[in-house]
């Protein structure tokens, strides 16, 4: 998903648009209570906490008491606390948390006197049809195929955007290039090199948490193959960045895309030219990244294809090293750019992932300093110091984050027995204390989320969620409870515990997105999305343009299909969230809290 400071044609969109910002549900037996708190549910063990938002002058409550629906177990009733961070004009705010143990099952909610319209649920089996859904969203974006009925009951479509014969952008000779296959990007109908490298490398790392946890049952075209669906899933888009490298001197095209937004409409019949666009400095080093990083993951499943995955990194390598700033030129239509400005980041990475993969000395020379790259001087200061203090992105975070270096440091920590001689135990001393100041943010938070409201920007969500990978590393390192409840935490906010008291994805919870900025989506007939999709976010800065109205910045979200702002989708931004669901559910029943 890119940053597009336009309005992307509202008056077509809005036109169909559900025009009405979302500002949480409330009982409805009483308008003076929204409940905010995670909808899909809670794991039997450990703290439950919820949220009372107060939105009247009514007299305050001061108990909520929860009964289960299916058994004659006593209610459990708590009294409420009021919470004084993140004040808000006519709006007061109580905390419940419900200590230890409880039975899986269904739980009647009442504030005070006043039954709560919805239940909560206790047990992770929500957890499990979400994590399938999350990963099935990235068959849903499959380009140049066609989506089988037998697949996808009643959400097939035909083949769109083939991509067998693409004119090359910005000078066209006549001659054109294929690049079938991939998947869409986000809302829009852009393949793009950077952020499938950064998302195909997010999931990769499901390999090392949780690597028995996807089956082959997930019904996509390679299911019943006796592999791993997510991996098969990944070969997919793995497959596609192939076809953008140029086998004669291994840089990597950029991105493929039509020069102008196609309106709300499905694949076929978005029948505008499409451009291959020219190689890219951040586009090969992404290449050569997770090439590299696949060369070890498919190893074991595949070791031909592992073979030519890492021929084509040390290719793309070599292509970057000569060609250390070539940038892809701005476009205002069709297509975003997806560009850092510095590519340290992106060459730490990909040197990184080429020497864990390979043990050769020249990577590790770049990286230490031994050899230079030019116009790049300070890359060795990434590896003698590591430096962990922001999420993954591809670089231009607001605010701003570490870029891509993190996937550096978690690719190290994943494969210490190939790290040597870097230490290892210095990336981890690191990645432990950001993992500390993000439990930090989560205390202080009245959402236990790790956002500061300056955060709630672009893809917030997808900020929290990124922080939730980190502490899954940390927890993976160190085995310490407090992380694993951390990243428990952020999923609780993204299925409803939260200012808008909304789940944050498509088809799960009472109220989850209805009209996501997803062209798939919003062209099919379907009443409902396409499940499993993970929005942008509340949104302070707005900048599709429309009207928000007044908001403050933890509650500027509209679901709309204009609002590529605050409700749009992203391959990018379902990753971590898949990575944070395996997370838990990899535990053993006995340990899910």
């Amino acid at each position: 998903m890119r940053k597009r400071f336009f309005i992307l044609l509202v008056t077509l969109l809005c036109h169909c648009a559900h025009f009405a910002q979302v500002n949480g549900t409330k009982p409805q037996g009483d308008q003076s209570f929204a409940l905010s708190y995670d909808q899909v549910g809670y794991p039997a063990l450990g703290g439950k906490f919820l949220v009372v938002n107060q939105t009247t002058d009514a007299p305050p409550p001061a108990t909520l008491t929860l009964k289960p629906l299916l058994d004659q177990s006593p209610s459990m009733t708590i009294q409420l606390v009021p919470i004084t961070s993140w004040e808000s004009p006519g709006v007061k705010k109580w905390g419940a948390l419900f200590e230890g143990a409880m039975m899986p099952g269904d739980y009647a909610i009442t504030i005070g006197e006043h039954p709560a319209s919805q239940t909560l649920h206790v047990g992770t089996d929500g957890y499990t049809k979400v994590l399938k859904d999350v990963l099935r969203f990235y068959y849903f974006q499959r380009a140049s195929v066609a989506i089988r009925d037998d697949h996808a009951p009643q959400r097939s479509r035909p083949l769109g955007h083939p991509d067998l014969n693409l004119k090359f952008y910005p000078v066209h000779s006549g001659a054109t290039r294929a690049a079938p296959g991939g998947w869409y990007d986000a809302g829009d109908y852009g393949k793009y090199v950077v952020n499938a490298g950064i998302t195909v490398a997010t999931l990769l790392s499901i390999s090392h948490f949780a690597p028995n946890l996807i089956g082959d049952s997930s019904a996509i075209p390679e299911s019943t193959n006796n592999k791993s669906d997510l991996l098969d899933e990944v070969k997919f888009e793995l497959d596609w960045l192939k076809t953008m490298q140029d086998e004669k001197d291994g840089g990597v095209y950029s991105k493929v895309a039509g020069l102008y937004w196609p309106g709300m409409v499905a694949p076929e019949r978005d029948i505008q030219d499409r451009y291959l666009f020219p190689k890219a400095t951040n586009a090969t080093l992404n290449f050569a990244a997770v090439m590299a990083q696949a060369a070890r993951v498919y190893q074991s499943w595949d070791p031909d294809y592992a073979k030519d995955c890492l021929v084509r990194a040390t290719k793309a390598i070599s292509w970057a090293l000569k060609n250390p700033n070539q940038k892809v030129p701005l476009v205002k239509d069709g297509s975003g750019n997806y560009d850092g400005g510095s590519y340290e980041d992106e060459y730490f990475w990909a040197l990184t992932e080429l020497y864990l993969s390979t043990g050769k000395k020249l990577y590790l020379d770049y990286l230490t300093g031994k050899k230079k790259i030019s116009g790049l001087s300070n890359i060795q200061r990434l590896l003698a110091r590591p430096d962990i203090h922001g999420p993954a992105d591809w670089g231009m975070g607001e605010p701003p984050t570490t870029g891509v270096t993190n996937l550096a440091y978690f690719s190290i920590l994943s494969s210490p027995e190939n790290a040597a001689p870097i230490d290892v135990g210095a990336v981890r001393m690191e990645l432990l204390k950001y993992g500390n100041s993000i439990l930090e943010q989560i205390a202080t938070n009245p959402f236990k989320v790790p956002l500061d409201r300056a955060e709630f920007v672009w893809g917030s969500n997808s900020i929290a969620a990124n922080k939730g990978v980190v502490l899954a590393y940390a927890y993976q390192l160190s085995h310490d409870r407090k992380y694993l409840d951390g990243v428990y935490e952020i999923l609780h906010y993204l299925f409803g515990r939260n200012a808008l008291s909304m789940s944050m994805v498509t088809g799960h919870g009472f109220v989850s997105p209805r009209h996501p900025h997803h062209r798939i989506s919003g062209a099919t007939e379907q009443l409902l999305p396409i499940p499993g999709m993970l929005i942008g976010g509340p949104n302070q800065r707005k900048e599709d343009h429309l009207e928000y109205g007044p908001c403050l910045p933890e509650k500027c979200y509209l679901d709309e299909r204009a609002s590529f702002a605050s409700n749009e989708v992203a391959i990018n931004w379902n990753a971590p969230l898949a990575v944070m669901l395996a997370t838990v559910l990899n535990e053993p029943p006995s340990n899910n809290r």
